[in-house]
């Protein structure tokens, strides 16, 4: 307000050496009018502010009191109000707290609806933070769910060729660093264009002092060079004495070895022979063991299980072949289905008697307190070369 008015002063001060004396007390009256009207305005909200403020102070204050009027009546035994004997000792208890005249009966009613409703609302806080847990849990299952089956629609070829391309772009994206990408200098020369300052001081002082300024900008880039060279010579000897230097060039050359592996496994895939036996008969010729259901707490049923070949086995003119694809595993709690996973087989798929774990998930079917059990079903299953 104080500030308000000094600026007003100011500003009259100011507009008197414009429009004269008559028209500063028209200023004046317009002025002290707004002043006024505001200065009202301001008192009545600030006893708004002020009324507001003791309402709150004072609803606060009673349900302190709510809270601990029950609280010791609690501790005293008195869980409802209707015999004269815990109406007394209720009104022993407000004596001694300096309620006032207050109706004992109605007021512990209402610390205890008070209580009750502070009760909901902290366990409704409670259920919402543990369904945000939750759910970020549930994001996360999706997505791992999603990475499990991301195979499971496709047929022959297709399959390992699809998980060969996926793991050769990312080898390709994770490369690690070259011996051309560490060795790349660190320090660079801040070069001056000699020329345009030469000609700059020649214009303003004359050609002897250009001449001057062109070789001093000369002598300048060539300490930048030296400088620079200094620095990255230095840097690369200390590279070649802790061995990063050797260990960039083997890192580069098992890097490019396994790319070369990777082009010949799919050039060698988009030629392998699949076999004819239907997915069925390929069924037949699983073995399964060390099936477990897992749930979590989203209720999601986690399965794993390990499968192996029955006996080798051999296709067309006597090619060394494995059972690729996809099968279901079927939950059950006490005979009904709750879910089905697919498990879907690796990139070798299932080559021989010895057993390859496998892992699906089927989201959200199960409880954590139950035991399921499990059966496996043919899905998508094929007979190919190894």
């Amino acid at each position: 307000m104080t500030t308000l008015i000094v600026c007003l002063v100011v500003f009259l001060i100011i507009l008197g050496g414009a429009i004269g004396a008559e028209g500063i007390l028209v200023v004046c009256g317009i002025v002290l009018v707004l002043i006024t009207f505001f200065g009202i305005k301001w008192r009545i909200e600030g006893k708004q502010e002020e009324k507001e403020r003791n309402a709150r102070l004072t609803a606060e204050q009673k349900k302190r009191n709510l809270r601990k009027f029950y609280q010791i009546c609690q501790k005293a035994g008195i869980t409802k109000i209707e015999t004269e004997n815990d109406l007394q000792k209720a009104t022993q208890i407000a004596n001694s707290m300096q309620l006032g005249d207050i109706d004992v009966k109605a007021f512990f009613w209402e610390a205890m609806s008070l209580i009750h409703r502070e009760k909901r609302e902290e366990e409704a806080i409670k259920r919402r933070k543990q369904e945000t847990a939750l759910e970020k849990i549930r994001i996360s299952e999706r997505a791992k769910c999603a990475e499990l089956e991301k195979y499971s629609t496709l047929f022959g070829r297709e399959k390992r060729l699809a998980i060969l391309h996926d793991k050769y772009n990312t080898a390709f994206n994770n490369a690690p660093l070259t011996q051309e990408q560490l060795c790349r200098p660190i320090a660079y020369a801040r070069q001056s264009d000699w020329a345009i300052h030469g000609g700059i001081a020649s214009g303003i002082a004359g050609p002897a002092a250009g001449l001057s300024v062109a070789m001093d900008v000369q002598r300048q880039n060539a300490e930048e060079c030296a400088r620079a060279e200094t620095l990255n010579s230095a840097y690369i000897s200390a590279l070649a004495r802790s061995g990063a230097w050797e260990r960039a060039a083997d890192e580069e050359k098992k890097h490019e070895a396994s790319l070369s592996s990777l082009r010949r496994r799919i050039s060698k895939a988009e030629t392998a022979l699949i076999g004819t036996l239907s997915a069925e008969e390929c069924f037949n010729l699983l073995e399964f063991s060390d099936a477990t259901v897992t749930v979590t707490k989203t209720g999601t049923c986690k399965i794993a299980a390990k499968c192996g070949l029955k006996e080798e086995l051999y296709i067309l003119d006597n090619v060394k072949a494995t059972i690729d694809g996809t099968v279901l595993a079927k939950i059950f709690d006490n005979g009904m289905t709750v879910g089905t996973a697919k498990l879907v087989f690796p990139l070798r798929g299932i080559p021989s008697v010895t057993p390859v774990a496998l892992k699906g998930m089927c989201l959200f079917c199960g409880r954590p307190d139950r035991k399921y059990s499990i059966q496996f079903e043919s899905m998508n299953l094929w007979a190919m070369e190894q």
